[in-house]
């Protein structure tokens, strides 16, 4: 075996490069973990905010609109409307609401809210406060006759016998059939009186809000301007639904 200085000390020199290269190993070991340890701290907290931002803005949609929404759709909307506003810091939540407010009235009820309506429909009146969607609309008390002399904007040719032409036209009066849902569940519903601000033109997604007491006769909801009040919005999908099913309606009057 050889021996003499030299050997010695290359012998003592390797244990110590081993030291170095463990204790490097370790340095780098040790940050990467308090790397890993305060992301997932960041995280944590962003995700704490976010729970904290989500309950508040839940609360004061319930407590000032009476909306109940989904919890999953609601952070989901709570996020675009932080990123897009560049909320980063000391956010405004009752500005907070008011834009979620806004993309709950462009939302389907489907995705975004909880029901409110009774499971049975057949109760005679509705006592509380609903939030329902419009998903369509239309004047079943305008005549076939009607209908058509508005679509071709003149009077159908006299030749028409009178006989058959009174029997298209029947009474010259107005009554929507609505098709509502909270969300949940789908009603129908009259126009029990006249409603100036509905027609066959509101658009499909509509949100409307009805206060009770509210008259319910088999599973029909009778609206009248006294118990029931236009928030806006549109649903886009429904609006496209309605067009095809306008379209054929037009095509089997002519």
């Amino acid at each position: 075996m050889p021996s003499g200085p030299g050997v010695s000390a290359c012998i003592v020199a390797r244990p110590k490069q081993t030291r170095r290269a463990s204790s490097v190993r370790l340095e780098l070991i040790s940050a990467a973990l308090f790397a890993l340890i305060a992301s997932i701290d960041t995280t944590s907290k962003a995700d704490q905010r976010m729970e904290s931002t989500v309950r508040r803005v839940n609360n004061l949609l319930k407590g000032n609109k009476g909306i109940a929404c989904k919890l999953d759709w609601l952070t989901a909307c709570i996020e675009w409307v932080v990123e897009e506003e560049q909320m980063t810091s000391n956010i405004d939540y009752n500005k907070l609401q008011d834009l979620v407010y806004e993309q709950w009235l462009l939302s389907d009820l489907c995705d975004s809210s909880l029901g409110c309506l009774p499971a049975s429909h057949d109760k005679h009146t509705l006592d509380n406060l609903y939030l329902l969607q419009i998903n369509s609309i239309i004047n079943v008390g305008m005549s076939a006759y009607s209908q058509l002399q508005m679509l071709k904007g003149q009077e159908i040719d006299a030749t028409d016998s009178d006989k058959a032409k009174r029997n298209m036209e029947g009474k010259p009066t107005r009554m929507l059939l609505l098709q509502l849902t909270d969300g949940s569940v789908e009603i129908s519903a009259i126009e029990y009186h006249l409603i100036p601000f509905l027609s066959s033109e509101t658009p499909p997604g509509s949100k409307i809000k009805l206060r009770g007491p509210v008259q319910c006769r088999l599973g029909i909801i009778l609206l009248t301007s006294q118990n029931v009040t236009m928030l806006g919005g549109e649903v886009e999908h429904l609006m496209a639904t309605n067009n095809q099913k306008l379209t054929k309606h037009r095509a089997a009057l002519l």
